[in-house]
């Protein structure tokens, strides 16, 4: 098979039982107006036709460089590229999303020309069936940031989107850094790694470069069906990384942290599922505790979200009472 020689530009996609979307994403990648990359596929042991699509897809085009591996999830799989990847800078795409038009060209001309080390773009999140599609991330200026500054940004999760996919990445900025195998939210997990390494330097460009899928099989969709503890241990994970390193912003980021495992509360008491749910709200519940003085020395709680999460660190019968007061409506 001829392979691409010192690509500018790697691709890593993982696949695994997607195969009703991987044609729509490798050709959104392969008719990109840059051409100069490498798309490296993984396939994680995907039970479908996933493995033999991919094999086709590398038969077919030089650019593309495909690999088999045991299965061992989205981190794994996403590591395996990153040692396999030759390009002087590294992108991520999932298997069931799509790179927007020309946005290969359009980050790689950033990326050279500021020479920073990660090059973030627009996303937007789109539904097949609807055709409605909403934004992913609400930053719409152009703006060079500092590493500290979009970690900040991300973990508040409304400007920035926090996932690794969208943006163009130096392959020194993945030297030290790699996913954590075994664990859910992934991306989150390896934020502080990645933003709070040295005179890092950022810019997102107000250009549409992603369109995420919302995909009723995707991991996260998961996750809101049947809450997994480990959420809490990548928040431990994150909120302590940044807490060494720099102690304003553990306390500028400490609420947006532990909001991103106080979400499923709220998504566990709306769906009445608490009895189901009793051991994870438990274990939620000595989580935020053990940071109260600290989130209210920190001030970032709204007035509603302090009484909720007081109400259910402390009061655990008024907060139910909250909760079906706010959800009698829609019954």
């Amino acid at each position: 098979m001829i392979m691409v020689r010192n690509p500018k530009i790697s691709i890593i996609v993982p696949v695994y039982k997607v195969e009703k979307f991987l044609s729509e994403c490798v050709s959104s990648i392969l008719t990109q107006s840059f051409r100069d990359f490498e798309l490296v596929l993984v396939d994680d042991g995907s039970p479908d036709e996933c493995p033999q699509m991919c094999d086709k897809y590398s038969l077919n085009d030089p650019r593309v460089v495909t690999f088999h591996k045991k299965n061992g999830g989205l981190s794994s799989a996403r590591n395996f590229g990153l040692d396999h990847a030759k390009g002087r800078y590294i992108m991520f795409v999932d298997s069931d999303d799509l790179l927007a038009e020309d946005a290969l060209e359009r980050l790689y001309n950033e990326i050279i020309t500021t020479n920073a080390d990660v090059v973030l773009g627009r996303i937007i999140r789109f539904d097949a069936k609807s055709g409605k599609s909403r934004p992913y991330t609400h930053l719409e200026d152009y703006k060079e940031m500092s590493g500290k500054q979009t970690l900040e940004m991300l973990l508040k999760g409304n400007p920035l989107n926090i996932s690794v996919c969208g943006g163009m990445y130096k392959r020194e900025v993945w030297d030290e850094v790699r996913m954590p195998v075994g664990y859910v939210c992934e991306d989150w997990y390896i934020m502080p790694d990645i933003y709070l390494q040295k005179d890092i330097a950022v810019v997102f460009l107000p250009m549409l470069v992603y369109l995420y899928r919302d995909n009723a099989q995707s991991t996260m969709s998961g996750m809101y069906r049947h809450c997994n503890s480990q959420v809490i241990d990548v928040a431990e994970r994150v909120i302590q990384t940044i807490k060494q390193i720099d102690n304003e912003l553990y306390y500028k980021t400490l609420w947006s942290n532990i909001k991103r495992v106080w979400k499923y509360v709220g998504i566990i008491y709306s769906q009445k599922r608490r009895k189901d749910e009793l051991d994870f709200l438990s274990k939620v519940r000595i989580f935020i505790k053990s940071y109260w003085t600290d989130l209210i020395n920190a001030d970032k709680m709204n007035t509603e979200e302090r009484l909720g999460v007081w109400a259910f660190c402390f009061c655990e019968p008024i907060c139910r009472l909250l909760y079906m007061l706010k959800y009698s409506k829609t019954d």
